[in-house]
């Protein structure tokens, strides 16, 4: 799932903006997360309306968790 592209923004991100230095396995794994979360985020939009409340998000992950544990 994570692609070479996304590893490199890690390492930039963790450069440039943190001042932090990783290494290319480390960035994978973060690139990994932040997948996950993006692909959560974009399963919760899909059945979320424009003026949701915003304390809403943490409990339709806890959904989507649930369910993809019964998976």
């Amino acid at each position: 799932m994570t692609t070479k592209m996304q590893t490199e923004l890690i390492l930039l991100e963790a450069t440039q903006l943190r001042g932090m230095q990783l290494s290319e396995h480390r960035a994978g794994e973060i690139a990994a997360d932040v997948q996950r979360v993006c692909d959560a985020a974009a399963a919760i939009a899909r059945e979320a309306d424009f003026n949701d409340e915003p304390s809403r998000f943490t409990s339709a992950l806890a959904r989507l968790a649930a369910a993809k544990a019964r998976a």
